[in-house]
């Protein structure tokens, strides 16, 4: 057991179904949140969650405002926003410690 904890470089804030969403719609959606509400640092990443296909968003542990804006959404909201969207081409930023997030 190790004496020193592991610091957290992302935090989970919200999961939707992939199944009619796009990732140029996801990318489309998170460049939108940093143009309308000059949000950054977010990304997103492919899991398998109870066996059903999710796209994760995430962002940095103190991005208070990213964090408490998907805090006051539910899934669907985020999903059908992501929907109407036609989709965009997005490039991802890596970082040495390893986090990843789509360029403004």
């Amino acid at each position: 057991m190790s004496l020193f904890k592991k610091k957290q470089i992302s935090v989970d804030v919200m999961d939707i179904n992939t199944m009619y969403v796009s990732t140029g719609q996801i990318g489309e959606y998170i460049k939108n949140l940093y143009r309308k509400e000059g949000f950054k640092h977010i990304g997103y990443r492919h899991a398998v969650k109870d066996g059903l296909d999710r796209f994760v968003i995430y962002t940095l542990p103190n991005q208070k405002e990213v964090i408490q804006y998907f805090k006051d959404r539910c899934p669907a909201m985020v999903e059908e926003e992501c929907r109407k969207l036609q989709g965009e081409e997005h490039e991802w930023a890596r970082w040495p410690n390893g986090f990843s997030e789509i360029e403004r």
